[in-house]
């Protein structure tokens, strides 16, 4: 069932799974992102518009912009953040970490390695690989 989404500044936070998310966008959900090929295309089109003649381009969101949602990103505990998306002659690459509590401090949150995407030029198809 896909999450409602929230507002925060103009812009989406959390995603609906069936839905395009841009690199720029962020994105807070239980599942990885899926996309149709008309969505992939569109995706690679803006990726390579982000490109624009360098040799890569990094995209971050800390875990620290959920603060803008909500005083404590600890409330999402088990979702996944798309942290980073590196953009590069090669292709896409998108690293999903989870919301987790630390060790030493059960109170605060923390990003541990989940998931990561790689989309091919060449392809319309995507890898997933588990951390």
């Amino acid at each position: 069932m896909p999450l409602e989404s929230i507002v925060s500044g103009g812009s989406e936070i959390i995603g609906r799974t069936f839905q395009s998310f841009l690199p720029g966008h962020k994105y807070l959900a239980n599942t990885v992102l899926t996309q149709s090929k008309k969505e992939l295309d569109a995706f690679h089109t803006h990726c390579w518009y982000q490109l624009q003649g360098r040799q890569e381009h990094h995209i971050e969101h800390l875990l620290l912009e959920l603060t803008k949602l909500c005083p404590d990103p600890i409330i999402f505990l088990g979702y996944l953040w798309k942290y980073c998306t590196s953009i590069n002659n090669d292709g896409i690459l998108e690293d999903y970490r989870i919301i987790q509590q630390t060790e030493t401090r059960p109170q605060t949150a923390c990003l541990n390695r989940a998931y990561t995407v790689f989309y091919s030029w060449h392809d319309n198809s995507y890898t997933l690989s588990l951390a």
